[in-house]
């Protein structure tokens, strides 16, 4: 459930392959055309009942033709989905990849700008010709705090504070608040918009640029075989405030479209789509406690994949 007194609450199942889904995948293939759907959270769709992701109602609503297998990673970066992808065909062969794209999945893929997240492939370095490429640290476990850890979990009352109230980011961000103001820098922090520091990202696009342009045609010569589609989000806030025009993140669609472009992979933009239907509608598209797809959102993002893929 989300936010203060479990509002929007849902169920999810974990599958034997370790993924969450309420289906089991399987190596074998049948007449059906397998989609493979791989990115983060949004992927995991963990917000919304089983049957009402996207991915879900697409193959609910073509049983005899489609098969989605989702594979999402919660904080998964774009740089980390290829190596998702390797797993993937290796096991399940799927006809089409989709990817789906979250704003901060460009800044994520760097690892100095996140040099928290050890767990996620990541670039290090790049240069005309070559990457330095951050290999993911396994895990390393430590019985009696992890034990703890376990135990602990198993109090409703601390899920509730630290996933519905969220308590530890509420203190920290308290706690950072009031040092900055003793420090008298608060209102020269950088401007964030859709979770990604749009300071960082005008004063160094060049390197979202090399990012996206290698990564995407990796990705291309990694699976010269399957039918690649991206899907993006659209710079949502802008979209209900009505200032679309004023989004700085929406140079990362752009940069994206240039890309899939060149090396022949299908793009669609939620933005265009997200903005006509707000402007008609007026629904948002997340929930006011978490930026996450709703249940509407999903829907839409459902709309827009089956008229995509009706329309080859």
């Amino acid at each position: 459930s989300i936010g203060g007194l479990c509002r929007h609450p849902s169920h999810w199942k974990m599958n034997k392959q370790g993924w969450l889904n309420s289906k089991e995948y399987h190596k074998e293939k049948n007449k059906r055309k397998r989609i493979a759907i791989i990115g983060d959270s949004y992927v995991q769709a963990m917000h919304v009942e089983h049957d009402q992701s996207f991915f879900s109602i697409l193959e609910s609503e073509n049983p005899d033709s489609l098969e989605c297998y989702s594979f999402g990673v919660s904080g998964a970066p774009f740089y980390h989905y290829l190596y998702m992808g390797k797993h993937v065909t290796d096991r399940y062969a799927p006809d089409v990849m989709l990817f789906i794209l979250i704003h901060n999945d460009f800044d994520e893929s760097i690892a100095r700008f996140v040099n928290h997240k050890k767990e996620f492939w990541t670039l290090l370095e790049q240069n005309e010709d070559d990457s330095t490429i951050f290999i993911p640290i396994p895990p390393v476990y430590n019985n009696n705090w992890d034990g703890f850890k376990r135990f602990i979990k198993k109090s409703a009352l601390f899920r509730y504070l630290n996933y519905n109230i969220n308590i530890r980011a509420i203190y920290t961000h308290w706690k950072n608040v009031r040092r900055l103001k003793k420090e008298g820098v608060l209102e020269t922090l950088s401007a964030y918009e859709n979770n990604i520091n749009v300071d960082r990202l005008e004063e160094e696009g060049i390197i979202f640029k090399k990012l996206i342009s290698s990564t995407t045609k990796e990705i291309r010569e990694t699976f010269p075989r399957q039918h690649i589609i991206f899907m993006m989000d659209g710079p949502r806030q802008h979209i209900y405030e009505n200032r679309l025009a004023e989004s700085k993140v929406i140079l990362l669609n752009q940069l994206v479209k240039e890309e899939c472009l060149k090396h022949e992979i299908d793009f669609i933009d939620l933005t265009t789509t997200f903005h006509n239907d707000y402007q008609e509608n007026g629904i948002k598209f997340n929930f006011e406690e978490d930026y996450h797809w709703n249940e509407y959102g999903h829907k839409i993002v459902f709309r827009e994949l089956k008229k995509h893929l009706l329309s080859e």
